[in-house]
């Protein structure tokens, strides 16, 4: 990661900030190729009380204020393609003068079809914390929607929907650099359908999971819970 094209103003800079391969891989699958890269657009606004911030009523006395978004490359054109030209994020990150960084994510609204395959999503918010030298990262995330369909092998529509996507963490550094904390992934209702007709649904779906310490030994666990599952209208399970 390297920046490039960096201008100061007075009360905020531009910069870009770019991701290339280094060489070392280049196997066919790499994610980046030789010449390929992937660009962020970051526009900093400077502190003690950065101009995004006091946009928002913001008056805690910052070292900056970050907006970041994904700059069109030949590597991200088919996605910008797909998002209308838009970037399919935006980030906006304090960053206090002890060096934690408070992140909201944007990822904008998706739709796309190729041949008789579909994919619907209806955006997702993002909440990060990042302590300071990442030794505590808090996370909340949350989706309405996403919607998949395309035949199947016997040449029938099948969807699946999903609503109401939560994903929830809070972790820490423990002895030896182990992440401890709590995880949880839920999901209001999975909907499976074939040729316009729900197949399956289930409802209340959550998984947690808890990573920790006892008697100086690691020590995880984890639980999954859902409320009711129906196949073709008919509930066989309720939990």
């Amino acid at each position: 990661m390297s920046y490039e094209n960096y201008q100061r103003g007075i009360f905020s800079s531009q910069a870009r900030f770019v991701l290339r391969a280094d060489g070392s891989i280049t196997t066919d699958d790499a994610l980046l190729k030789s010449g390929e890269e992937v660009a962020f657009i970051e526009t900093v606004d400077h502190g003690p009380f950065p101009l995004a911030q006091l946009k928002k009523f913001n008056l805690i006395p910052s070292m900056a204020s970050v907006h970041t978004e994904l700059e069109n490359t030949p590597k991200v054109k088919t996605l910008f393609e797909i998002t209308k030209g838009k970037s399919l994020f935006s980030a906006d990150s304090r960053i206090a003068y002890s060096g934690d960084v408070a992140s909201s994510i944007d990822v904008i609204p998706v739709e796309y079809q190729k041949d008789k395959s579909s994919l619907k999503f209806s955006g997702a918010k993002i909440d990060a914390d990042i302590g300071k030298d990442m030794q505590t990262a808090v996370l909340d995330a949350s989706s309405d929607s996403l919607v998949i369909s395309g035949p199947n092998q016997s040449g029938q529509n099948e969807q699946m929907t999903m609503q109401g996507l939560t994903l929830k963490s809070n972790t820490h550094l423990g002895q030896y650099s182990l992440s401890l904390g709590e995880q949880a992934l839920g999901m209001k209702q999975l909907t499976m359908a074939i040729d316009g007709k729900d197949a399956m649904t289930m409802e209340g779906f959550n998984l947690a999971s808890q990573f920790g310490r006892e008697r100086q030994q690691p020590r995880r666990s984890a639980g999954l819970h859902h409320g009711s599952v129906e196949n073709s209208g008919h509930r066989f399970w309720r939990g």
